[in-house]
């Protein structure tokens, strides 16, 4: 509920107030060149959200995007996202999907919602409804055949409870509470396929991910074709595989240096295509390689071998480990 004092400047900036003064918004989260659209003095806006900076003498709300920028509260404006976790490898984690305040005025009686991820890295288990807006005798949740995405739907009104619409007095209530079980390491996208209010198909939509690290000492190694997760792929079709290596996280962060070599049958070196430490927050990277040798060159089919070597520069500690990928050919 803030007054626009304002229009915005030549720089973007333009004044706004709850009551209790004045305060600055910037762009400084747009692209070069943004001018604000809509906005002119005497205005009201429900809300206008942020990252404070202060520059030039004067502390500022830059919004990340027009999702932080809202007219009116109406339920189009709604958001919902999904909150990160970190888990252990084969250890239940419970993903909350949060929603922001749902008035009374809103008439909420449904939601119906889509929500991927990655099988290969996360396995989906149930959900939880304890402490959500979502009572559990009338919540459907639908595991897909490929197993990568849940269909939800939640009808208000069948629930046996109901006694009006879904509501909400605060930013961040549970929606409702997906149970997955990490089976990699990495970083799991937890996605919206679509999620609507009602019939209303919410544009506000931010995703989440579920962060697996490696908790003990071993060079972790994952190689995968993009097309068909095999460690197989043809660089004359501009195939490329990638290489996913990693080390343990301890409580003080990663301090390790990887090197990945590529060796032919005979135990020729020929790339390196990997040597730096490790900056990845949670200790694990990837390396696109498209098949060729340090001169640039294509390699000719056959197997190869791909050497992971970790050496923790703190202790000295080496780590070791080896993986075949196989470089094909169409045919003829």
């Amino acid at each position: 509920n803030v007054n626009v004092l304002s229009a915005p400047n030549s720089y973007g900036e333009f004044n706004i107030s709850d009551g209790s003064g004045s305060c600055q918004v910037d762009n400084q989260f747009f692209d070069i060149g943004h001018t604000w659209s809509g906005i002119s003095m005497g205005q009201t806006w429900a809300e206008i959200r942020g990252l404070v900076d202060y520059s030039f003498s004067y502390y500022a709300i830059n919004p990340r995007n027009m999702n932080d920028m809202v007219r009116e509260y109406t339920l189009v404006n709604a958001a919902v996202w999904i909150q990160s976790e970190t888990a252990n490898i084969d250890e239940n984690v419970t993903v909350s999907v949060q929603t922001s305040r749902l008035r009374s005025n809103y008439n909420v009686s449904e939601y119906t919602a889509r929500i991927a991820f990655d099988p290969a890295l996360i396995k989906y288990q149930g959900v939880d409804i304890t402490g959500t807006l979502t009572l559990s005798n009338a919540v459907q949740v639908t595991l897909a055949a490929t197993e990568d995405y849940v269909d939800i739907y939640y009808p208000a009104y069948d629930s046996g409870d109901y006694d009006g619409p879904m509501t909400s007095d605060t930013d961040g209530a549970d929606l409702i509470k997906l149970i997955f079980t990490p089976v990699e390491y990495g970083e799991a996208i937890v996605s919206f396929g679509y999620f609507k209010y009602n019939d209303v198909s919410l544009a506000s939509l931010n995703s989440g991910k579920v962060i697996t690290p490696i908790r003990k000492k071993m060079a972790f190694l994952n190689i995968s074709n993009a097309m068909n997760d095999k460690n197989i792929f043809n660089p004359s079709l501009n195939e490329k595989i990638t290489i996913k290596y990693g080390y343990r996280l301890k409580d003080s962060g990663i301090n390790a240096k990887a090197t990945i070599r590529i060796y032919d049958v005979q135990g020729r070196q020929v790339n390196t295509i990997v040597n730096k430490n490790i900056s990845a927050a949670n200790g694990i990277e990837a390396f696109v390689w498209n098949g060729r040798d340090t001169n640039m060159n294509l390699l000719p089919i056959g197997v190869y071998y791909c050497h992971l070597e970790i050496v923790e520069r703190d202790s000295g500690n080496r780590e070791e480990t080896v993986q075949p990928i196989v470089i094909s050919s169409k045919l003829k």
